[in-house]
């Protein structure tokens, strides 16, 4: 098997983007209906665009100073939430986003009822990380969300603040989980809050992609 990592830059506008791709082992050799040593493969990939703008951003990680992907960042009237992932590893695709009217193509229905969590406790955007196409990883990756703190529910403080997180393993099994574990430990998954007048940080060190929501 040969594996072969091509990164392109995207057109800035439009729905998808096509490539035409041709591997041939001894020269060119599209004469003979592929029955020779010299065989021609080919074939085309697609990958769908998504509008580039504040609730979104993407990139292909290829070197160590790429290893940051965020959405816009600033906390106003206009962007009530914000979504950074920081990989440790390159030659990955990497996305984030949120937004107040999204809702991840892939989101499942959330059932973990607890008597410390409630789904119906969900508050503020949806946050989508997909790091390496879905990839489960051995060393955590970090992410983190800025929500605008009048968004934050009656009753949550830095301490009781949950993460939900719901995500594929390795065989393609949707889990769901909650998030609380301080990250001042050595656990991962674990979450840090930091509060403020204007907006909540929380930095979420997790080895899986998924579909994130405070609660």
């Amino acid at each position: 098997t040969i594996t072969v990592i091509v990164a392109y830059r995207t057109a800035s506008a439009g729905d998808s983007v096509t490539h035409f791709f041709s591997a041939n082992t001894t020269g060119a050799t599209t004469s003979d209906g592929g029955t020779s040593h010299g065989d021609t493969l080919d074939g085309f990939g697609t990958t769908s665009l998504v509008p580039a703008g504040g609730d979104f951003a993407g990139a292909f990680v290829s070197s160590d100073a790429d290893q940051i992907v965020a959405n816009g960042q600033t906390i106003d009237s206009n962007n009530h939430q914000s979504t950074k992932v920081e990989v440790n590893s390159t030659f990955f695709p990497a996305t984030v986003r949120d937004g107040a009217t999204f809702s991840p193509t892939d989101l499942q229905a959330c059932t973990l009822d607890t008597k410390t969590f409630s789904c119906t406790d969900l508050f503020g955007e949806w946050s989508q990380v997909n790091v390496n196409n879905g990839a489960v990883f051995s060393s955590y990756f970090t992410i983190t969300i800025q929500i605008d703190a009048t968004l934050v529910g009656n009753g949550v403080t830095a301490k009781n603040l949950v993460v939900y997180h719901q995500y594929q393993d390795s065989a393609g099994v949707w889990n769901e989980e909650t998030i609380i574990a301080s990250c001042s430990g050595s656990a991962v998954p674990c979450r840090s809050v930091t509060t403020g007048k204007d907006y909540w940080t929380v930095v979420i060190h997790s080895f899986h992609n998924g579909n994130f929501r405070l609660g």
